[in-house]
């Protein structure tokens, strides 16, 4: 009752500004922590802590890794290495008090060597990109095979909803620019990068609707 009266409220706001990525992140780097800051984020890591192989001695690549959250995680857990990577410069600026081994750049184009990783988190990242082809299949290309990705997602069905992942800035409310992608949309991405999905959650928020999509997949290997 009292998520269906929040919804309702929700509905009856002005809806914020949706701002570009880049332009979003400035904007919001400065009051974003390197923690789950909120009952979304709450929900998304857990789900996401719950599918999370073992990490120790692995190299563990966070790509839209923010402010740290999950290079902290990695850490914490006894990765080999932790490297991330984030579009933002101005939350990298923030993720340096968590490591210095980050680098900017993008979904779609990574600088990283082919295998060069056991592990790839990307968490809330993919739903930034109009397409996910590109960011999946060069995420499938740096790992090793028989590697894990482990990637989450605003959920499409929340999106539909009216959920957005709102932020205030300077006394203004904005939302970041978000494209909702179903599930066949991430199968095929997947398949097409060899990457066997094995694991699927879809945890709900206070008003029982889906609010994330987690999607464990693993490296074919060859031969």
């Amino acid at each position: 009752m009292f998520g269906r009266l929040k919804a309702a409220l929700r509905r009856l706001r002005p809806a914020p500004a949706v701002l570009p990525v880049r332009d979003a992140y400035a904007r919001w780097a400065a009051s974003y922590p390197a923690e789950a800051h909120n009952p979304f984020m709450r929900v998304e890591q857990q789900a996401l802590m719950d599918l999370l192989p073992d990490v120790s001695g692995a190299v563990v690549l966070d790509l839209g890794c923010g402010t740290g959250r999950y290079l902290k995680i990695a850490r914490a857990r006894g990765a080999a290495a932790a490297v991330g990577l984030d579009l933002s410069p101005h939350m990298l600026r923030q993720a340096v008090a968590v490591t210095t081994a980050v680098v900017c750049g993008d979904l779609a184009s990574l600088p990283f060597r082919s295998g060069a990783a056991g592990i790839v988190i990307c968490g809330l990242a993919v739903g930034h990109l109009p397409r996910l082809e590109g960011a999946i299949a060069e995420m499938g290309r740096v790992l090793k095979p028989g590697g894990t990705l482990l990637y989450s997602d605003f959920h499409p069905a929340a999106y539909r909803a009216g959920g957005r992942r709102p932020f205030e800035a300077n006394g203004r409310e904005y939302a970041v620019e978000h494209h909702p992608h179903l599930f066949p949309v991430h199968q095929a991405a997947c398949r097409a990068a060899d990457l066997k999905i094995d694991a699927v959650s879809e945890p709900a928020g206070s008003d029982g609707v889906p609010a994330v999509l987690v999607i464990r997949a693993r490296k074919q290997k060859t031969g």
